[in-house]
């Protein structure tokens, strides 16, 4: 069956290979394939049943899976999008571009539901005008939601912010902000706050 040999090659590329290498490496050699490899041509990825397909916010999705936000590369999406999801959410796009936390900043963690990671990157993104003009470049294929996110600062308020970036997100032709071809969305998680753990200047206590 399909979905038995999409799981099958899943757990061979991440229990076989990258769950066996330092954490930077991995995520680079896990970007890299998701950019490089051709996995959204491979029939298992392809299957569509009607059964699964739901709305979310007035928009058609195939199916209630969704890519977390966790890319930014439109090359990355790209692929994303041919690998069954039923939508493909950004990674959170700020007013302007940030540079993000030092590595260390993605650690593994184990606890008694299994293995897990941890990042803690700030919110590294290019920054909102020179992501919009990558937007139109993607295929609308599947459903894409724009996640953007407020600055805490006392300048500019938080509310500010994040209503200027679903603003202008909004009209960037029809990658965000229209319906069936997918819709924008606001993310902000809160990171800043004083008890949140950066990995690279606790990496030791971070990992226990």
């Amino acid at each position: 069956m399909p979905s038995t040999a999409a799981d099958w090659l899943y757990r061979a590329l991440y229990g076989g290979v990258l769950s066996r290498l330092p954490e930077p490496t991995a995520l680079a050699l896990g970007q890299a394939g998701l950019r490089l490899l051709p996995l959204d041509r491979l029939g298992p990825f392809r299957s569509r049943d009607p059964r699964l397909a739901v709305m979310l916010g007035g928009v058609r999705l195939g199916n209630p899976l969704i890519l977390s936000s966790m890319y930014y590369d439109t090359a990355i999406l790209r692929r994303a999008m041919g690998l069954g999801f039923g939508a493909v959410t950004t990674k959170s796009i700020t007013r302007t571009p940030r540079p993000g936390h030092p590595e260390p900043n993605l650690v593994r963690r184990w606890s008694a539901e299994g293995p897990g990671l941890v990042n803690c990157n700030g919110f590294k993104n290019p920054g909102l005008d020179a992501y919009r003009a990558d937007l139109p470049a993607l295929p609308h294929r599947t459903p894409l939601i724009v996640a953007v996110a407020g600055s805490r600062r006392p300048t500019p308020p938080s509310s500010t912010s994040g209503a200027r970036s679903r603003r202008s997100c909004a009209p960037s032709s029809g990658a965000c902000g229209r319906r069936r071809r997918g819709r924008s969305s606001s993310s902000s998680p809160p990171i800043s706050r004083p008890r949140t753990r950066v990995p690279s200047s606790r990496p030791r206590s971070t990992r226990a």
